[in-house]
């Protein structure tokens, strides 16, 4: 540590303002993390009523009509035959599928699918399932959610132009407060020696 008191008081500054720039960037991170928590937490709450209220409303429709039914986000797996109904499960991972098809709770589960770390782009899914005893049948519904890296995406650009202001406001200040005390320790200097002169 003895080489930060040997530093010039400008370079002090500069190194507290980069330490302010790190704490800034990890602020940024943790607020982007926070925000797609929420989100998440936000669509699986709504993936979960959507799905329950949708199972109520099956249970009163005769089997041989639900194929038609299943659209959109939605699929649906034949408990007895195995057949799978609906785009919406296209792409799935096998895995899930048979997790959804083996599923015989009275309650909707939910699961959440997120991208590869290199699949930035690719959204994640919430699959919130249900069996509907009735029609010996699981129907699901695979919902878009936010992702890290889609947060990060969509909103760095505000969150760099926030950083970059309160940066440069930052660095001005500092500058103007550098001057000042380099200020006050040139004319003290002057003072001391022509004290020491006379």
């Amino acid at each position: 540590m003895q080489w930060l008191l040997n530093i010039r008081l400008r370079h002090k500054f500069w190194l507290v303002n980069s330490v302010s720039f790190a704490i800034a960037l990890a602020l940024v991170l943790c607020a982007m993390y926070i925000h797609t928590q929420s989100v998440q937490e936000r669509d699986a709450e709504h993936a979960r009523a959507r799905t329950a209220s949708w199972g109520e409303v099956l249970a009163q429709v005769p089997k041989d009509r639900v194929e038609g039914l299943i659209q959109g986000d939605w699929f649906a797996i034949d408990k007895t035959t195995g057949q799978v109904w609906g785009h919406a499960a296209q792409g799935l991972p096998e895995a899930l599928l048979t997790r959804v098809k083996e599923d015989a709770g009275s309650t909707v589960a939910l699961e959440l699918l997120e991208p590869g770390i290199t699949e930035i782009q690719t959204p994640g899914y919430w699959i919130a399932s249900l069996y509907v005893k009735e029609l010996d049948l699981a129907v699901a519904l695979r919902l878009e959610t936010a992702t890290l890296a889609g947060t990060f995406l969509s909103q760095a650009p505000t969150y760099a132009v926030v950083v970059t202001v309160l940066m440069l406001v930052l660095l001005l200040v500092s500058q103007l407060l550098i001057s000042f005390i380099e200020n006050h320790i040139n004319r003290l200097r002057a003072v001391m020696l022509r004290v020491q002169n006379e």
